[in-house]
């Protein structure tokens, strides 16, 4: 790359938090829902939305710059399959990951990284976000779950192949959100019984995906903080994307729990993508800026969690690789 390659790739990279916002009103204002019925000029989407005609049009020439939308003469507007993606009816759910990641709350926060990068410390709340996973209502809590799925949803079907869960006989699923993960290895095992533990908002969503499962009658729905405790008796408990949202003295009390919990011959999988070194593109390395402005979390690479679970009385037996994630497995010490 010469230096005007390099001069336009680093502008590029400048000017994406435009970008980004750009898709976040698409959706906010749900452009992407009012094209799927067909095509919308400018004049008929601003009374629509209630939004200014110009405005609107110039909203829509920068989507159309992100292949969102296509222009054409007239001006006419018309959704490409990149921007069918952020229609709220479409089934990974990109539009509500959209809302939750370039909200104001994830915006405030990122306007004072440079701070959680002086501190260490996360700058959420200090900028008048909400506690993270505090859900205040249902539709926070339906958003909050849809963005899980939009990030982590692809993921429960390379687990259940990866993983051989045959032997099991009660599997504890703690912070187990929407109970994708657990309903796909339950689809899968009919001699299996399940535990879905985790904060009451989620119990209303999760009924509903163990029904349409056909394994309500195999789970049990258990609401608590695993701050607090989880529940006992099962000999195969999963932390799944759980321990990277949290500073190491909160995964020490969720790890903590669990070794009251398990049995001496249980085992626990703790399903992380892992943290590499080097410049290869990895999600993980984004998301672990994230959990540091808003969680205080982080990504870890394999030797960090084998130290964690070390220091919580659990022993690493072993890492499957399954795919973005890595699913590893250990045993109580």
């Amino acid at each position: 790359m010469d230096s005007a390659d390099a001069h336009s790739y680093v502008m590029r990279l400048a000017l994406g938090h435009v970008a980004s916002r750009t898709v976040h009103a698409l959706v906010q204002f749900r452009i992407p829902d009012h094209l799927a019925a067909g095509v919308r000029t400018p004049v008929e989407l601003a009374r629509i939305t209630r939004t200014h005609e110009p405005s609107l049009l110039r909203l829509l020439r920068a989507a159309s710059s992100l292949g969102l939308v296509s222009e054409d003469t007239g001006p006419i507007f018309t959704l490409t399959p990149y921007g069918e993606a952020l229609r709220s009816d479409a089934p990974r759910h990109a539009a509500s990951a959209t809302l939750a990641m370039g909200g104001t709350g994830m915006w405030r926060a990122f306007g004072e990284f440079a701070q959680s990068i002086e501190s260490g410390e996360p700058v959420l709340e200090r900028t008048g976000g909400s506690k993270p996973f505090a859900a205040a209502t249902p539709a926070m809590a339906e958003r909050t779950a849809e963005t899980q799925l939009a990030f982590y949803g692809d993921e429960p079907a390379a687990i259940a192949d990866a993983y051989d869960f045959s032997s099991v006989r009660l599997l504890a699923d703690i912070g187990g959100s929407t109970g994708n993960l657990i309903t796909t290895i339950l689809s899968r095992h009919a001699g299996m019984r399940g535990i879905l533990f985790d904060l009451p908002y989620a119990a209303t969503a999760t009924q509903a995906l163990l029904e349409r499962r056909g394994v309500a009658d195999r789970c049990e729905l258990v609401a608590g903080s695993f701050f607090d405790g989880v529940p006992a008796g099962a000999d195969t408990y999963i932390l799944s994307h759980v321990l990277h949202d949290w500073p190491e003295e909160d995964c020490a009390t969720i790890l903590r729990n669990v070794r009251r919990a398990i049995p001496d011959e249980g085992r626990l999988l703790v399903i992380e993508p892992l943290l590499t070194s080097g410049s290869d593109s990895d999600v993980a390395k984004f998301l672990d800026v994230i959990a540091l402005a808003i969680t205080g979390g982080k990504h870890r690479s394999l030797d960090a969690h084998r130290e964690l679970l070390a220091r919580n009385r659990f022993r690493l037996t072993r890492v499957i690789d399954a795919g973005v994630v890595s699913i590893i497995e250990s045993e109580p010490a």
